[in-house]
């Protein structure tokens, strides 16, 4: 069998419409990679899309498991990755041709421990094109460096968290695991792996097709889960509170991810079983105290706007979501 210097994890959950683009993708890589595909116990047509790929192609392994969550299946999939590093792709997404071939050519040059490229936002299928522009690379050795980017980086348009723009040296993960209880389990995890990495390298080449669904209103409302949100913002708080360098970060972000809550509540409205009154009066308050260092940050300025407005009058915010709640249960 043929020896791969990179294993990409795509965990699969019900996505029979969109896999087949993305493991076309993958096969296309002008660097042989293994992949490994995870069904997370999907209830459509994945599971078997899967099992013909892999019965056509030698380089595709599959794992079939009971619905854990994204978490989970990176889990699994890790468990068999038997390559220096490691990879990850979202099975609605895809990717270019050379990524995998230039995030191991960054690596290899400078000896990165993980390896970054940029992502382009895809809305509704429409019409894409990778902007030209002069690559620009950063490097970073220094422990508080590269945090302290990892962070920053999380404040602007294209976030640093996702763990789908990098490849990793598989032998980080020997002691950090993806949280299989969190909704939202790219944040805390990069920042512990980062914590253990010697060395960080980041691109500005656009690589990633990171495709963004339309959402009905029904699918889009707030939810229990979407808390899992802030308590990774706890938790990435609570990792920074030993660095007065890092520790301003750490609320800030907590902050932000109160805002992108909040935000979300307002557009779609919530679950019956979301206490909407008391999350905004958690939330204003937090946000609160992160404006004055969020306005500064990457942040558009659109939404710099919504969080002035928002966070002026908590009881001005509950009655606006009030209003916007019994409207959109009454369309």
């Amino acid at each position: 069998m043929e020896k791969f210097s990179i294993s990409v994890i795509v965990p699969v959950y019900n996505t029979e419409k969109y896999l087949g683009r993305c493991i076309d993708s993958l096969l296309k890589q002008t660097l042989p990679i293994r992949i490994i595909l995870v069904d997370d116990g999907s209830t459509d047509n994945s599971g078997a899309i899967c099992d013909k790929y892999a019965e056509q192609n030698q380089c595709i392994s599959v794992l079939h498991k009971s619905n854990g969550g994204a978490g989970s299946a990176k889990n699994a999939g890790l468990s068999i990755v038997n390559t220096d590093f490691v990879g990850f792709v979202d099975s609605d997404d895809w990717v270019t041709d050379d990524m995998f071939e230039y995030l191991n050519a960054l690596q290899s040059k400078y000896q990165a421990d993980i390896v970054q490229i940029e992502y382009i936002t895809v809305k509704d299928d429409k019409n894409i094109s990778i902007c030209s522009r002069k690559e620009r690379i950063f490097c970073l050795d220094d422990k508080e460096d590269i945090l302290e980017r990892y962070l920053l980086d999380g404040m602007k348009p294209v976030k640093s968290y996702s763990t789908c723009t990098k490849i990793y040296r598989k032998s980080l993960f020997d002691e950090v695991k993806f949280p299989e209880v969190l909704s939202y389990d790219d944040v805390t995890t990069n920042y512990d792996l980062l914590t253990k990495a010697k060395r960080y390298l980041i691109s500005n080449k656009q690589c990633y097709y990171y495709y963004v669904r339309e959402v009905s209103i029904t699918k889009g409302l707030f939810s229990t889960s979407d808390l899992d949100y802030v308590l990774s913002g706890e938790q990435i708080v609570s990792r920074t509170e030993n660095s007065p360098r890092l520790k301003k970060l750490g609320n800030m972000t907590l902050a932000r991810f109160h805002f992108t809550n909040l935000c979300k509540l307002l557009k779609f409205g919530c679950e019956p079983d979301i206490d909407y009154k008391e999350l905004i009066r958690t939330s204003i308050p937090v946000i609160r105290s992160g404006m004055t260092d969020l306005l500064k940050s990457g942040m558009k300025m659109d939404r710099k706007i919504i969080m002035l407005v928002l966070s002026l009058n908590i009881k001005l915010t509950i009655f606006y979501a009030r209003r916007r709640i019994a409207k959109l249960n009454t369309n």
